[in-house]
This record gives C-alpha cells, structure tokens and sequence, in this order.
C-alpha cells in the first residue's frame, strides 16, 4: 500500500446561498423546437412546476427543466420567495448550458 494513507476525505459541495448563489447546469428533458429560436446570452425566467425546477420563456412556455446537487436548496428559496432568471452561456449541438442566478 504504497502512499496510502488509508483516509478519504469526500470533497464537500458548496451550499447555494439564495441572493448570491448561481447555478451553472444544462437544460435537461429540452423543448428543442422553442429552444432553437434562442442564442446565447439570452435570459428565462426560472420557476416551478409540479416539484421540478423549469426554465420558461416570458410566454410561459416550459423550455426545460434543471438537474443540479443544489436543486433542493434552489427549490427551497424559490418557496421562500426569491426570483431567478437563466442566461444561455453557451450552445453545443443540442446542449444548452445556463447560469442560475438571484433576480434583481
């Protein structure tokens, strides 16, 4: 057992704080066909529906859903009150990343 200590030490996530917090993912279960009509930089509303954090467009129409190790905690300051937007960062073939953050 050369150089093992015999210890692990597991890497401890970050709690998500609901002011300063973000929350970078991919939009996970997507609706591709409203999807496409939208580039980067472009910014959602965040909400939820039936327990499950979606990103919308300002139609109301669900463009996706969140998968995330904070989604709990987002959920959580979503019930307290707090209002989040998602930006598309980037694009790549079908995957579209956001940053999830505290709504002004």
């Amino acid at each position: 057992m050369s150089g093992s200590s015999g210890s692990y030490m597991p890497i401890k996530r970050q709690t998500f704080n609901c002011i300063s917090g973000s929350i970078f993912t991919e939009i996970a279960s997507a609706n591709f066909e409203v999807l496409k009509l939208y580039s980067v930089g472009h910014i959602f509303n965040v909400g939820l529906l039936n327990g499950k954090v979606v990103i919308e467009n300002n139609d109301g129409e669900v463009l996706g859903s969140i998968i995330h190790e904070n989604l709990q905690e987002l959920i959580d300051c979503i019930l307290e009150g707090n209002e989040y937007s998602a930006k598309i960062t980037s694009i790549s073939n079908y995957n579209y990343k956001v940053k999830i953050s505290y709504k002004n």
